[in-house]
């Protein structure tokens, strides 16, 4: 049994270790996982900026084409005005012509408007890119590290496999599963000394009889209480033997204690 206890606590030593190396992989490419969010953040921003500069073009282009329509009509007016027959149509022809100048003037003032606006949109947009292709440098940088990182771990990884695939051998596979899931859920620690009656895992006091059959070491014994493996320790610079009673022993030690020497 001696043996099995330490390729327990060995195997215990490699589980400790896979179960550290698999949370640190799933933990590493978190940074990676925010960085690709915020790329994905700035990708869609820039897309809708380009679908506004898109609408705005059209609406530029379509404040233009009406400029050139009314600067049209205006000149007609004009030449209208130098052929006119009488002062009535002289003055008909001279409200259109304001009419279209006012008009013109007031296209011009949206079209600078819109011109300006286009072209603060477009700084904007050239920013964009330009942080855009900075942050997918920084990312890419970065996944060549996570990659580094977790190419590591699994080679370690692979190792302690190996390692594993040694001890399980010597283990049934009954005990190998639950000292796994005792390792992984009990924070590494699978198996635990038994001193004083006492689990040295969850510090609970266990049954006399229960103590014994651990101390036989016929077949590992689990706490009870906290699941794990127990192994018996004798107290060390104790002058009697430290032995756990069943209640039959325990009873016939009664007849050792006098009553006269407790002050009742």
């Amino acid at each position: 049994m001696e043996n099995i206890f330490d390729n327990l606590k060995e195997l215990q030593e490699i589980l400790q270790r896979k179960y550290q190396l698999l949370s640190e992989k799933k933990e590493i490419p978190k940074s990676l996982a925010t960085k690709k969010e915020m790329v994905a953040r700035l990708k869609k921003n820039y897309i809708d900026k380009n679908g506004h500069a898109e609408k705005k073009e059209g609406k530029l282009n379509r404040l233009k084409e009406k400029l050139a329509e009314i600067e049209t009509q205006r000149e007609e007016y004009e030449k209208s005005m130098e052929i006119a027959e009488s002062q009535r149509e002289y003055e008909i022809l001279d409200k259109q012509i304001k009419d279209t100048n006012d008009k013109e003037q007031n296209l011009r003032k949206s079209i600078r408007k819109e011109e300006m606006e286009l072209d603060e949109l477009r700084e904007t947009i050239r920013r964009s890119e330009f942080l855009i292709k900075e942050q997918e440098e920084e990312l890419n940088l970065e996944k060549s590290k996570i990659d580094e990182l977790l190419d590591v771990r699994n080679a370690e990884l692979e190792e302690l496999k190996q390692k594993e695939d040694k001890i399980t051998p010597t283990l049934t596979p009954d005990i190998i599963f639950k000292f796994d899931r005792i390792v992984k859920n009990k924070e590494g620690l699978g198996i635990v000394s038994l001193k004083n009656n006492v689990c040295n895992g969850c510090y609970m006091t266990l049954s006399a009889s229960f103590v014994n059959d651990v101390r036989r070491e016929k077949e590992i014994k689990f706490c009870p209480y906290c699941s794990r493996v127990l192994q018996y320790k004798d107290e060390q610079n104790i002058a009697t033997e430290d032995y756990a009673f069943d209640e039959e022993e325990a009873g016939g030690l009664a007849d050792l204690v006098k009553m006269d020497d407790f002050d009742i």
